[in-house]
C-alpha cells in the first residue's frame, strides 16, 4: 500500500509541540483529531506530547505521512526526568505567548510548558497565562521579576543537571513556603496567577540558596512562622530551632519580635570542662597500654575502664 501525506500540511514552528503541530494539521485537513489519530495510526484520542505517549505507535508510518524524520519527532517531544521528585514539565499549556498565537493560532511551543519559562525563546515577549484578555495589563512588581527570573534561571540549570538529591531539596522547599507563606499555600509553579508564580519562584531560589535570610523574612513578617514550620514538620524540631534562633540573631527581623523566641529556645553553651571520671578512665588506659600506643586503642581501653567504673 502506498502511503500518501495528507494533503494539506502546515510549516511545523520551531520547537512546538507535537500535539500543536497534529491538532493544527487535523484543522487545515477539515478533520478532527481522533480521525487524524486513527489514520495516523495512534490508538489514543489526544495527540502524544512525551515519548513514553508515543510508544506503541507505528513511528515510521507516521513521519512518513506527516513528512517528518524520526529526530524532528523527537525535537517536538517534551523531556521528563525519570523519578525525579518534582516535575518541572507541566502537563498541560498554562501560558502562552500572545504575539506568538496572534501569528500562528493555536500554535503551542514545547518551552511555555516548562515552570521556568517566563519569557518567549521564539520573539522575547513575556508570556502570560491561559484565560488572559486581550490587551489586559498584569502590573507585576519589578524587584519580584527580577528576583523570579534569578530562580527561573536556577530552576532550569538544577532540572537540566538532573540530581535528584537537589530535587527532593526543592520539593521540601516548596513545602516550606507554603507553610511560611500561607497567602501562596494553593499556588505552584505552574499557577495562572503570574503574581503567585513569580512569588513561588522568587520564594524557592531564596530558600535553596540562603535559607537563613529566608526563614528571617519570614519571622519578620509573621511570629508565629517557626511555631508553623515546628508543626508542619515534627521530625525536624531540632534543627528548625537552631534555624529559628539564628534567624532571629540575624539584624533581618524586628528585634521586638525576636526576643520571644530568644527566651524560649536560648542558644546552646558547650561544657568544655573535663569530668573527673573520664581524666582517671584516660590514665588508666595510658598506664596498661604504654604512651606511644595507638590511640584508637588507648579509647577502647579507656571506654571500657569507664563502664566498669560505672557499674
Amino acid at each position: 500500500m502506498t502511503i500518501r501525506p495528507r494533503p494539506r500540511r502546515p510549516q511545523p514552528r520551531q520547537d512546538e509541540l507535537l500535539s500543536s503541530w497534529v491538532t493544527r494539521l487535523a484543522a487545515a485537513n477539515y478533520c478532527s483529531v481522533p480521525e487524524l489519530l486513527g489514520y495516523l495510526g495512534f490508538s489514543s484520542e489526544s495527540p502524544p506530547d512525551t515519548g513514553h505517549e508515543l510508544q506503541g505507535a507505528d513511528t515510521k508510518r507516521f513521519g512518513a505521512l506527516a513528512r517528518l524524520s524520526s529526530s524532528d519527532i523527537q525535537g517536538m517531544l517534551l523531556v521528563r526526568r525519570a523519578g525525579f521528585p518534582i516535575d518541572f514539565v507541566s502537563c498541560s499549556d498554562f501560558q502562552h505567548c500572545p504575539t506568538c498565537t496572534q501569528k500562528v493560532p493555536g500554535v503551542s511551543l514545547r518551552h511555555w510548558r516548562y515552570v521556568w519559562s517566563t519569557i518567549c525563546y521564539s520573539c522575547g515577549t513575556g508570556l502570560l497565562p491561559l484565560g488572559t484578555v486581550p490587551g489586559e495589563k498584569f502590573q507585576v512588581p519589578s524587584r519580584l521579576e527580577v528576583r523570579a527570573s534569578k530562580g527561573a534561571v536556577w530552576l532550569e540549570q538544577l532540572y537540566w543537571r538532573g540530581s535528584q538529591q537537589v530535587g527532593r531539596q526543592v520539593d521540601l522547599a516548596l513545602q516550606i513556603v507554603r507553610v511560611l507563606a500561607p497567602e501562596l499555600r494553593h499556588a505552584g509553579l505552574c499557577s495562572k496567577s503570574r503574581h503567585d508564580r513569580y512569588a513561588m519562584l522568587a520564594a524557592v531560589h531564596l530558600l535553596m540558596t540562603r535559607p537563613l535570610v529566608a526563614v528571617s523574612i519570614a519571622m519578620r513578617r509573621d511570629p508565629t512562622a517557626g511555631e508553623r514550620l515546628r508543626m508542619a514538620f515534627p521530625g525536624q524540631r531540632n534543627l528548625l530551632d537552631q534555624l529559628v534562633y539564628l534567624s532571629c540573631s540575624s539584624p533581618t527581623p524586628a528585634k521586638d519580635d525576636c526576643k520571644i523566641q530568644k527566651a524560649r529556645f536560648p542558644a546552646r553553651k558547650s561544657d568544655n570542662t573535663i569530668k573527673p571520671d573520664f581524666l582517671a578512665a584516660a590514665k588508666k588506659a595510658i598506664e596498661q597500654l604504654g604512651v606511644n600506643a595507638d590511640r584508637a586503642e588507648l579509647l577502647r581501653c579507656a571506654d571500657r575502664t569507664l563502664e566498669k567504673s560505672r557499674r
